[in-house]
């Protein structure tokens, strides 16, 4: 429904967003990813038509939006700071973009109490938004923005002012919602969880250019580069040696030797130049048959998962998740981690 041509917006010399171009298909829940500054908020703000466009095109089921004015695209915008109306209890807040539509009151009325059901919030409406706590006020500003029935409703980092365990039970209900109302969304955050617990594809973002496209599951599994691979939380990049054994391709690994590239990762073209690969954290065993050998920095109990720390005897320490033994390592120990056959993708832009 939504696609974004080629768009650059720029402040002054500051180049907010680069040729970006992607699009969203109906019912469709995707987030943009990527830390302040990389041209989140901006690309909603163009989207929505309050920022003008430097050069590109913005299209909805295929006709174009640059000449339409923001109130007249239909489209809903939900901030981290909620902005509601002091001044107006929950009902005049939920109903006042439906009042600006000139809708009669009685739909107005059947509208919001339809909405505030939805958020979970039926028993509020003439509750003073000054006394709600932040989550029932993030509620009410979702309920404001899903009134209207818009074509498509942005959030910028939604959740961003609330604590985590809060934060996480409203992603799942948000979730809920919105796949239950079948509603075109796009979700901005720096959260890569919050990112891939509540989209259908992620867009990862860098100093206004988009980095990597995809479901979560596939950029996690498949970083594009090492910049996408830090910003997962994905540390353990070494520099390797491509070689195949048997037919099958494979990198020399300091402190491992010869491992295999995972399936699916892509093939470096040139076996003579080192490149730079991702050694997954997690899958690796504690084995005294293990390929992978060195000392033990840090050591933490996370439940069912330990995350450990450990210094090979060549290269950068490396950070893995593993099952919990039944005797945990003990700090400056030496041991050795089996690594399993999918521990190793190459990542392309190695040097980003």
């Amino acid at each position: 429904m939504l696609e974004i041509r080629c768009v650059s917006k720029s402040f002054g010399e500051t180049q907010a967003l680069r040729e970006v171009s992607f699009s969203v298909a109906n019912g469709e829940i995707l987030a943009v990813l990527g830390p302040s500054g990389c041209g989140k908020s901006t690309l909603l703000a163009v989207i929505a038509g309050l920022l003008e466009l430097e050069s590109g095109e913005v299209h909805w089921d295929g006709a174009p939006l640059t000449a339409l004015p923001p109130h007249v695209r239909n489209f809903g915008l939900m901030f981290q700071d909620y902005a509601l109306f002091p001044h107006r209890d929950v009902f005049g807040n939920v109903a006042f973009g439906l009042q600006q539509q000139l809708l009669p009151r009685a739909a107005v009325r059947a509208r919001v109490s339809a909405t505030l059901e939805q958020v979970g919030l039926e028993d509020f409406a003439q509750r003073d938004v000054n006394t709600l706590s932040g989550g029932e006020q993030q509620r009410v500003a979702l309920a404001r923005a899903l009134a209207p029935r818009p074509r498509l409703l942005m959030l910028d980092e939604p959740l961003g002012a609330l604590d985590r365990t809060l934060r996480e039970q409203l992603l799942r209900e948000l979730r809920h919602l919105l796949r239950a109302i079948e509603q075109t969304a796009i979700y901005v955050t720096h959260d890569q969880e919050e990112a891939f617990a509540i989209a259908d594809s992620v867009i990862v973002m860098r100093t206004g250019e988009i980095q990597q496209i995809g479901p979560p599951a596939d950029i996690y599994a498949r970083p594009a580069s090492a910049y996408v691979a830090r910003f997962l939380g994905l540390t353990n990049i070494l520099v390797a040696t491509p070689e195949r054994a048997g037919g099958r391709p494979g990198v020399q690994l300091p402190a491992v030797g010869w491992h295999p590239l995972a399936n699916g990762s892509q093939q470096p073209q040139d076996e003579h130049t080192p490149i730079s690969v991702l050694l997954r954290p997690t899958g690796a065993r504690i084995s005294a048959k293990g390929n992978l050998h060195g000392t033990v920095i840090s050591v933490s109990f996370r439940g069912a998962l330990i995350r450990l720390q450990l210094q090979p005897e060549q290269g950068p320490p490396l950070r893995f998740e593993l099952p919990t033994p039944t005797e945990l390592p003990v700090v400056g120990t030496h041991i050795r981690l089996k690594l399993p056959p999918d521990a190793v993708i190459w990542l392309p832009e190695g040097n980003l």
